[in-house]
């Protein structure tokens, strides 16, 4: 799975279980390409289709990209090849060599999928990713759909394990370059990835959000309670050590300016106090602050609408 394709889109985000930064400390790259290919697979699967057009993008995959097909896919419709998929003059239309099957094959492609459900389920799948991983949305190149699909369901396993021992997880959304960059680039500290997805997990879908710096370290090291934190540590040395090392104000609070200065989260809180205040949305400082204030205007009006409806 590479980055960006020749068309420069700045916006995507994928989404994962907080969990999945536990594989962190087993091993880098992996872990990464784990929340990726569970981003786009996820994201993939809302996706509407037509049954035609997953016909016809499984024509263009078998013909053109064979090894990005699922092998499943490319072995049936190999085993049952007739002369419209081996030929272009079947395929392809006469003007400006457009791909556009010719009706003849389409059937026979759907009739394959009326007598295999599997075969089926697999090519709406296909088609999924295809849309998911295009340049209209997360652009992204797929080498491989195998291998994008079994770290998905390795994603899977591990969030199903996980929520087994500590019950549902939360499930952070991260910019997709973010990733890519923290995984191809290894002098990135890793621990500066493992805060700001802890903080975005905090956040939710919320302009900021209240915290403290424990909570933020718990998050780091994929744990969403002090159960699931108790576990990790006994089992992981590296997770220990991490731990230990953050758990320390000022180490913390460098981590924390250092994300501020990459301009990935905004960290805000009054002297001498736990408290905190963290986003990933307001830029700078007085944003946040300025947010904060009117989130606070707006409680102290509904409390005293409350208080005069009580006087009526």
């Amino acid at each position: 799975m590479k980055g960006e394709k020749e068309e420069n889109k700045e916006y995507g985000y994928v989404q994962f279980p907080l969990c999945l930064l536990q594989e962190t400390f087993r091993n880098r790259e992996k872990a990464i390409n784990i929340m990726l290919d569970y981003g786009i697979v996820k994201y993939a699967m809302t996706f509407d289709y037509a049954i035609n057009d997953v016909a016809r993008q499984l024509l263009y995959d078998y013909t053109r990209h064979p090894d990005r097909l699922q092998h499943s896919l490319w072995r049936k419709v190999n085993a049952n090849e007739d002369v419209f998929l081996a030929e272009d003059e079947f395929l392809y239309t006469a003007r400006e060599g457009k791909f556009e099957p010719c009706e003849d094959a389409i059937n026979y492609i759907l009739e394959l999928f009326a007598k295999d459900e599997d075969m089926k389920s697999d090519a709406i799948l296909n088609y999924q990713i295809h849309v998911a991983t295009s340049p209209q949305c997360l652009n992204v190149a797929i080498t491989k759909n195998d291998n994008t699909i079994e770290r998905y369901n390795k994603g899977k396993s591990l969030q199903a394990a996980f929520e087994y021992r500590h019950q549902a997880d939360a499930m952070p959304m991260c910019n997709k370059n973010l990733l890519f960059d923290f995984r191809d680039n290894e002098q990135n500290d890793i621990n500066l990835l493992r805060a700001y997805i802890g903080i975005k997990s905090i956040i939710g879908r919320n302009n900021f959000a209240t915290t403290h710096k424990s909570v933020i370290l718990s998050r780091m090291l994929g744990c969403k309670s002090n159960e699931a934190l108790t576990a990790f540590l006994s089992e992981n040395d590296d997770a220990k050590e991490t731990y230990d090392k953050y758990s320390g104000r000022k180490r913390m609070d460098k981590l924390l300016f250092q994300l501020m200065e990459r301009k990935l989260v905004t960290v805000l809180s009054r002297r001498h106090e736990n408290r905190i205040y963290v986003s990933t949305k307001l830029r700078t400082p007085v944003e946040l602050a300025t947010a904060i204030s009117q989130k606070r205007e707006e409680k102290n009006l509904l409390q005293q609408i409350e208080e005069a409806r009580r006087m009526l």
